[in-house]
């Protein structure tokens, strides 16, 4: 009988221990979800800067493409004002009337790098 009361009295500590076990179980899985939360954010909010910072990088790309178009516009239409006033007749047409500069380049090729 004393083997019987010996079991009967271990027996609440063998399950106050499991579930201690499991209450610890559970405390390691909630710290597991917070650091799985933490390296997320941290994730996210990096791919947000690397967003951010590819479309400052494309507005800049689109900026210096805007520019570059406008002064090849302006060039161009100085050009045709210059032939219309009758001044590449006495021999001082612009680089860009007699077929370009060495420096000169087109829109199209300064897009093409612009954008590569």
């Amino acid at each position: 009988s004393k083997r019987g009361e010996r079991q009967s009295a271990s027996t609440p500590r063998r399950a106050q221990a499991a579930q201690e076990a499991v209450q610890l179980q559970v405390r390691q899985l909630e710290l597991k979800q917070l650091e799985l939360q933490v390296k997320l954010k941290r994730r996210l909010e990096e791919q947000a800067k690397e967003a951010k910072e590819a479309i400052s990088a494309k507005q800049q790309q689109a900026e210096r493409l805007k520019q570059h178009a406008f002064l090849e516009a302006r060039e161009r239409e100085r050009d045709l004002s210059l032939r219309r006033t009758g001044a590449s007749r006495s021999g001082s047409a612009s680089p860009r009337s007699r077929g370009g500069s060495p420096g000169s380049r087109s829109f199209e090729a300064f897009a093409a790098e612009e954008l590569s």
